[in-house]
């Protein structure tokens, strides 16, 4: 279980560089790389965490969009 998960971990680095790079794509990267972990691993902990991830980058976009307008 561990090792499975430690295979995404390496990842990283290539997310750190498309966040920099390109954002909307990295999201949209990121997304299916959650999406692949959440397959990968069938832990609660990693659910949680990819679910929580996603609501404080959606629920900041959304605060920004609404500050803006």
């Amino acid at each position: 279980m561990v090792q499975k998960y430690k295979i995404n971990l390496n990842y990283m680095p290539f997310f750190m560089f498309f966040i920099i790079k390109e954002r909307k794509r990295y999201v949209k990267f990121a997304l299916h790389q959650i999406k692949s972990a959440i397959n990968f691993v069938s832990l609660k902990k990693v659910l949680t965490f990819a679910l929580s991830l996603s609501e404080t980058y959606f629920g900041a976009k959304r605060k920004r969009i609404a500050l803006n307008q």
